[in-house]
């Protein structure tokens, strides 16, 4: 999600699918307005979509998006967030059922779950209680439902713990759900908002989206950041901590940023140079310089080793894919073999061929280029996938069906 990040998560599709890059135009969403017209061009368009896999943590559930276009989750399910049409507390690996095209995308927020399909739709299940879901009601539920208002102009999408978000084909946010820290954008202090609204003074030139645990960042081309919502610890990178319900410039940051990654009231880029720099909460060493404090400005991540090419931030802990093929990851340690916080960079065993890795509150996954996945941390309600039920100190393999 992010947090359970990452959401999470700005998503990487193949070259085929027309929408990461170029594509066709859509009007922009009305206050108050059921649906949307849209006016979306299909030249360019490839006849085949590929689909680049994909992992996501939430809270205490996970999913993979495989290059089939098929979503597997697994873990809590007391809200239906596994989109199985059930409610049972905890499930192994399966299938998301109900839908009628594949995935191309997919992010997890603490009790709900929401892909892009390749009919360029977003359709979201699980917990609804602030409008996460997007379908206009409060209702939980059990499979996925159409987010109203998007039109079919999605580039990609991101979850944070109880809002969502989508990046639109003009380089526009919407975004659903909790809004009580302004994360929705729009200009308005809201307790939450069941129908996606636009968010605000972004222009159109965003290119990717990173939604935290209350607040949510966007990356314009050439690297400015914007973030809104939460601020209490910094974490919008405005140098201030006064909440803000409309995007306001990670000042602090320039122009470097070629990634960025929410977590809980942190937010973490990535540089072109393979530096991660955090800034906000980080009395956990959430922010791995070799502290443990917040952090009003951004700091350097220390002892990477190498270049990162990949950054994801969890509830309290961030981890870096690196260039070498190394995870690091770094932050509260409470479900590894101390209960402390871990400062700077520690090396993940037992990982190969490590193709992207998300962080959600308590359990970290790491994707493989075969498309097999390993998780470690917090096995609460079955979120590593395995049929132990004990928290892992090192990755275990996910027994995918």
């Amino acid at each position: 999600m992010h947090t359970l990040a990452r959401a999470a998560l700005s998503t990487a599709f193949g070259t085929a699918f027309a929408l990461a890059g170029c594509g066709g135009k859509i009007a922009p969403l009305r206050e108050g307005a059921e649906t949307t017209e849209t006016a979306l061009s299909d030249a360019g368009v490839a006849s085949e979509i590929v689909v680049t896999p994909q992992i996501t943590a939430g809270a205490n559930h996970a999913c993979r998006l495989a290059s089939t276009g098929q979503v597997t989750c697994w873990g809590e399910n007391g809200f239906g967030q596994l989109g199985r049409g059930t409610e049972t507390f905890t499930e192994g690996p399966g299938s998301v059922v109900g839908l009628d095209s594949k995935a191309v995308a997919v992010a997890a927020g603490v009790a709900h779950t929401c892909v892009l399909t390749a009919s360029r739709e977003v359709k979201c299940w699980g917990s609804n209680q602030q409008g996460q879901l997007g379908d206009g009601t409060n209702d939980d539920q059990l499979s996925p439902v159409v987010v109203k208002r998007l039109g079919i102009g999605v580039r990609s999408i991101v979850v944070g713990d109880y809002h969502s978000c989508a990046l639109l084909a003009t380089g526009g946010v919407a975004c659903w759900g909790y809004g009580l820290y302004g994360q929705l954008g729009d200009g308005v202090v809201r307790s939450s908002s069941s129908l996606p609204v636009i968010v605000q003074g972004l222009g159109q030139g965003v290119v990717a989206v990173a939604a935290g645990a209350n607040h949510t960042c966007a990356r314009a081309d050439g690297g400015i950041v914007k973030c809104w919502g939460q601020n209490s610890q910094g974490t919008l990178g405005d140098l201030r901590v006064v909440n803000s319900s409309i995007p306001v410039d990670a000042s602090a940051i320039g122009t470097e940023a070629v990634e960025v990654s929410a977590g809980t009231e942190r937010t973490c880029v990535r540089t072109a140079l393979g530096e991660v720099k955090c800034w906000g909460r980080g009395v956990e060493g959430e922010l791995g310089d070799g502290n443990a404090s917040n952090s009003l400005t951004p700091v350097t991540v220390s002892g990477l080793g190498s270049p990162a090419k990949m950054v994801a931030s969890g509830a309290f802990q961030t981890c870096a894919l690196l260039q070498s093929g190394e995870v690091k990851c770094w932050g509260w340690n409470g479900f590894g073999d101390l209960a402390t916080a871990v400062k700077t960079p520690v090396s993940i065993v037992g990982l190969l061929n490590v193709a992207s890795i998300s962080t959600g509150s308590g359990q970290s996954c790491s994707l493989s280029e075969d498309e097999s996945v390993k998780c470690w941390g917090s096995n609460y309600a079955g979120a590593l996938g395995g049929t132990s039920a004990d928290n892992a100190l090192t990755p275990v393999p996910v027994e995918l069906k």
